[in-house]
């Protein structure tokens, strides 16, 4: 779950696994933003980042996760 989408501030993600590594990644492809050796529920905070839709990828401890999340 990750949650509010859009944002403008701050992402909140839940899951029942443990979280290794969020990346957020821009409309070309590059990485913007890596987090790693999270607890869930976790926060991060995106307010830097410019407004538009990026990639969240995230590596729990069996899978990936992509969740498309618009920052207005």
């Amino acid at each position: 779950l990750i949650y509010p989408n859009p944002t403008s501030g701050m992402l909140y993600i839940n899951y029942s696994s443990e979280i290794y590594e969020v990346q957020i990644i821009d409309n070309t492809g590059r990485v913007v933003m890596i987090e790693r050796n999270l607890s869930s529920p976790t926060s991060i905070q995106v307010h830097d980042l410019s407004p538009g839709i990026y990639i969240m990828k995230i590596a729990l401890k069996d899978d990936f996760i992509y969740r498309k999340i618009l920052i207005s």
